[in-house]
């Protein structure tokens, strides 16, 4: 009988014999580094205040974009969890001996923690650019990025 043969009574028959794997794993790894992410990110907005209090801007303002920033952040572990939560559920179909849930359910698992450890790179590259800035005390973003200075000559810049 080959693998798509059709059966007696008219029906195909696909023979997937093997369970899908549900392992918790690559999800939990998405979750704890997309974490380990947000926890850089957050603490790279606080070193980052001081830098920016020297703007001649509000820094009632500058709070309320810094914690937008923070709440975008965490906006990172919202993949990996339902990742974490598509896993479950593919362990339950499995259980329940439904596999074509539990391939389905596996399959939106991995993707849903790829994508958060795609997002979790991404920050990352922007967090280790800003420590760049900020590094030896903010000797780069003095040297070379004057932010004062930037902001008074922008309208300059522009003409």
């Amino acid at each position: 009988m080959s693998r798509y043969e059709i059966a007696s009574s008219g029906e195909r028959r696909f023979r997937a014999s093997t369970a899908p794997t549900t392992s918790k794993l690559h999800a939990s790894l998405a979750l704890i580094l997309s974490a380990a992410v947000v926890v850089a990110s957050w603490r790279t907005l606080i070193v980052l205040r001081p830098a920016l209090s020297g703007l001649p801007h509000s820094s009632r303002w500058l709070d309320v974009a810094l914690a937008l920033l923070a709440l975008a952040a965490t906006t990172i572990v919202y993949p990996a969890i339902r990742g974490l939560v598509r896993a479950q559920q593919a362990r339950n179909a499995l259980a329940a001996g439904d596999l074509v849930a539990a391939r389905a359910e596996m399959a939106a698992s991995h993707t849903a923690s790829w994508i958060a450890l795609g997002y979790a790179a991404a920050q990352l590259l922007v967090v280790a650019a800003v420590w760049f800035l900020i590094a030896n005390d903010f000797a780069v973003s003095r040297t070379f990025f004057m932010l004062p200075l930037m902001a008074t000559s922008f309208g300059l810049v522009l003409k």
